[in-house]
């Protein structure tokens, strides 16, 4: 609990910010203003732009707040110029505020009192607690962390980096060194696996922001600091994925054709959840069993889709007919979510859409897709993802598509050099043959009976 000292000292502190942002203001319409001054930015005033005079009056209300000085506690103000001027060399011309006039007040002046007044943090003695280049820093990581959020390809993007980014930056620099990202990082009280999380994010950022890509030209590529830094290891663990057995029970589960159907599309063409939640009718491709769908970074892909999943579609979509402008399954992306959920209360499996995704993965390498058929079908922008996805395929798995190459080998003997003394080397079965660059050349013509 704060004791009285403390909360007297943070209402000073929210005083001093307060008076420093009414200044900038004041200041501001000053150094824009054309015409006549009356009055002055700490008792108040009026800018004009006829040359008549009036009598000052700092209570008028008649008059638009941009032509108006904002009137400020002389006290709070002396104090803070006097901070200001212990820190800031531009602020020593400065006497007393009330003689502040276009002639000795800067846009950079202002620029610092506009950091002064969001800081709302000041030492005991009432001076600024942190640097101007502290300050002016903390400007800087908020515009240029707006403009690397906005470039986020979706929204659920997005959050995540500004989630862990914005906690990031309350400790750390756009320059920080690898030690200190470490450091920072190893400090989390999160698990590893949030602590990996925070490396990606920053990584991310990072990564941009000393490219040419961020168009920052003071921030070089050999420069980047998260370069020296290793990725955090994270305990390995087994993710749910679904399976033959467990899409056969979740098919018969479900209450409709419209579950079935979503389910099937799901494992047949390992879709993301926003991806199948948006299919229109006209997206489904019969005549090349393929589903089309816009993914990640606004790519039009093609998604693959089975016998039993057309089925499906063609029955529930004949018994739906949906209109051209929804999608085909008169729900929802969060209407989809609630029936996986309710599968899952049900059936006792984990049931959300990257399960169906992962299961993919896991069941084509088990069916003998080769990886990198894999990632072009379910594309993953890395084969690392596909293994990742499916650590879970053995060695009896493999074994099971394995073919020896010595029954090539086998084979050839059998069908030519074991036909007997009329077989020769010209015979057509033998010409159709493959034939092994490393079997040795015989210079007779007829194999030993």
């Amino acid at each position: 609990m704060l004791t009285m000292a403390e909360k007297v000292r943070t209402q000073y502190w929210e005083e001093l910010s307060e008076v420093a942002s009414a200044i900038a203001s004041n200041c501001s319409k000053l150094l824009r203003h054309k015409g006549k001054v009356y009055g002055n930015i700490i008792n108040g005033g009026q800018l004009w732009s006829s040359e008549y005079t009036i009598t000052v009056n700092p209570d008028l209300s008649d008059r638009d707040d941009a032509t108006r000085f904002e009137s400020v506690d002389s006290y709070l103000a002396q104090n803070l110029l006097i901070n200001l001027s212990a820190e800031f060399p531009e602020f020593k011309i400065i006497q007393d505020w009330r003689g502040v006039t276009q002639d000795n007040i800067t846009p950079a002046m202002i620029e610092i009192l506009h950091v002064v007044s969001h800081r709302r943090t000041f030492s005991q003695s009432c001076e600024v607690s942190k640097s101007w280049e502290s300050s002016s820093r903390d400007y800087k990581i908020k515009d240029i962390l707006n403009i690397f959020l906005s470039l986020a390809p979706t929204e659920s993007t997005r959050k995540f980096y500004e989630c862990y980014l914005s906690k990031s930056f309350l400790i750390l620099s756009l320059t920080p060194t690898p030690a200190e990202i470490i450091i920072f990082r190893d400090n989390l009280s999160c698990s590893q696996g949030g602590k990996h999380a925070y490396h990606r994010a920053l990584r991310a950022f990072y990564n941009w922001l000393y490219s040419p890509a961020s168009a920052y030209p003071e921030f070089r590529p050999e420069d980047n600091p998260i370069r020296f830094v290793k990725a955090p290891k994270v305990p390995k663990r087994k993710m749910p994925a679904q399976n033959n057995e467990t899409v056969e029970i979740l098919l018969t589960l479900a209450d409709n054709t419209r579950d079935k159907a979503i389910i099937s599309t799901l494992i047949d063409s390992s879709g993301r959840r926003s991806e199948i939640a948006n299919i229109y009718e006209d997206d489904i491709l019969w005549d090349k069993h393929a589903i089309k769908a816009i993914a990640k970074g606004d790519k039009e892909i093609l998604m693959p889709m089975g016998s039993h999943t057309e089925d499906l579609l063609r029955k529930w979509l004949s018994e739906h007919h949906p209109n051209k402008d929804s999608n085909i399954w008169g729900i929802s992306e969060n209407g989809m979510v609630s029936m996986l959920r309710r599968l899952e209360k049900r059936s006792g499996i984990k049931c959300n859409a990257h399960t169906f995704r992962r299961g993919f993965a896991s069941i084509q390498r088990r069916n003998g897709v080769d990886t990198l058929d894999i990632k072009d079908l379910g594309h993953w922008e890395s084969y690392r993802m596909v293994e990742l996805y499916t650590k879970d395929v053995d060695f009896e798995d493999a074994q099971k598509h394995y073919k020896a190459p010595t029954e090539r080998l086998a084979d050839f003997k059998k069908a030519t050099w074991c036909r007997g003394p009329e077989s020769n080397w010209g015979h057509a079965d033998f010409q159709s043959a493959a034939l092994p660059s490393e079997l040795p050349r015989h210079e007779h013509n007829h194999c030993s009976g």
